[in-house]
């Protein structure tokens, strides 16, 4: 590989959200009744050309944390550019997901043994409409912008949950993972956990750089690269009032 195509490799590099959030809920003798995961990667693990209904990894997941009555709950995390891998090797897709499913759900059980849980819980949320750009579909697309701008939303909302220092955002799009990181970074909360495709939908959202380096995701973007901005500066704006 020469020097140009190494450095034109690394510019396409995201910063991928490698945190996994849990959120655990136990009965009043101490037991786990429940856990909320927050994970950015799509669960597209089975490919493309598979046509079986299924839960794909998130489904493995739960399987293997719900057991004696234990709900297993998956979020979508800021993972509109994020695919699962396998943590070893397998023979075909469906062994792909039972093991990303298995190997986060492990993941889950090692952070709940440090979560302590409280009897209280403060309890707050804050929801919003803000205005989307007009329809701007991808480059050469956008000719076809007229067909479908009645069909596409020009406002969407943002919900934010907060439970004590901790904060749900929830997203109604396929977020990005550098635009969910932004998001996190920007958030006084201890534990920010960023969820996609939550209430409402209209499409993917990528940061403007990415959306100029082109791909798959930015011709799924149907408002034009300012759209990250406004989300990002919006949950911010809502951020700070829940906070304060």
């Amino acid at each position: 590989m020469t020097r140009s195509s190494a450095e034109a490799e690394e510019k396409k590099k995201t910063n991928v959200d490698e945190e996994i959030g849990v959120i655990k809920i136990d009965k009043a003798d101490g037991q786990t009744k429940a856990y909320i995961v927050n994970f950015a990667a799509h669960p597209t693990s089975l490919g493309s050309k598979n046509r079986q209904i299924s839960a794909d990894y998130p489904g493995y997941m739960a399987e293997y944390l719900e057991e004696d009555g234990v709900i297993a709950i998956f979020t979508n995390g800021a993972l509109a550019d994020v695919t699962a891998k396998s943590p070893s090797p397998c023979k075909d897709k469906f062994e792909k997901a039972k093991n990303v499913g298995e190997g986060l759900a492990e993941k889950v059980l090692e952070i709940s043994k440090k979560i302590e849980t409280k009897e209280e819980v403060r309890l707050n949320a804050v929801t919003a409409a803000f205005d989307l750009p007009p329809v701007k579909l991808y480059k050469k697309f956008n000719i076809f912008g007229f067909l479908v701008k009645n069909y596409l939303p020009s406002d969407a909302i943002l919900q934010l949950i907060e439970i004590n220092d901790a904060l749900i955002i929830g997203a109604p799009c396929d977020l990005g993972s550098e635009a969910g990181l932004e998001i996190k970074n920007k958030s006084s909360y201890k534990h920010t956990f960023v969820v996609s495709q939550a209430n409402d939908y209209f499409g993917y959202v990528m940061l403007e750089r990415r959306y100029e380096e082109g791909g798959y995701e930015p011709k799924m973007h149907f408002h034009g690269p300012k759209v990250a901005e406004i989300l990002i500066n919006k949950a911010s704006e809502m951020i700070n009032y829940l906070k304060n």
